[in-house]
């Protein structure tokens, strides 16, 4: 019994050390800029702009998170006052105006608060930083005298 007893807290620190070095290996994969299995986030950025991207992907998913909030919100407090139970007699109300400006207005606000700094990223992302190495690619490869069709010859040599 005993035996068995040490054998197991043997098995036991032997899985412990294989899933460290396993976490060990997943998250040198995710600082090495490549993607693992049931990755959360975005990876690790090398620009700036990336960075910036990063930042804006946060702050829409916690905008994403408040609207889902409050509709859910809105959804228990209509299900609770409303039901045939406790409202036996409903509304003859039909229209609200003031409610039915404010639900399209509001998301208008709320969708160009999102596309100004979504415009912004935009024109980061166009302005392209200054090459550090320039490749000029050649028409043939160097080993020698290249044969073309005397129709293609004829036709683009002047």
């Amino acid at each position: 019994m005993l035996v068995f007893k040490r054998m197991t807290a043997l098995a036991v620190a032997i899985c412990g050390l294989l899933a460290g070095l396993l976490a060990d290996l997943v998250e040198a994969s995710a600082q090495l800029g490549q993607p693992f299995n049931w990755q959360m986030n975005l990876q690790q950025s090398a620009t700036p702009v990336m960075d910036e991207i990063v930042t804006f992907h946060t702050i829409l998913l916690w905008v994403i998170a408040l609207i889902t909030a409050f509709v859910l919100v809105l959804l228990a407090i209509i299900a609770v006052r409303f039901n045939a139970k406790s409202n036996p007699t409903p509304s003859r109300t039909t229209h609200n105006a003031g409610l039915e400006i404010a639900w399209t207005v509001v998301p208008v606000i709320i969708l160009v608060l999102i596309a100004i700094p979504s415009f912004r990223l935009l024109f980061f992302q166009l302005n392209m930083p200054p090459a550090d190495l320039t490749v000029k690619p050649r028409a043939d490869s160097g080993t020698g005298p290249t044969t073309t069709s005397t129709m293609a010859s004829s036709s683009l040599i002047p």
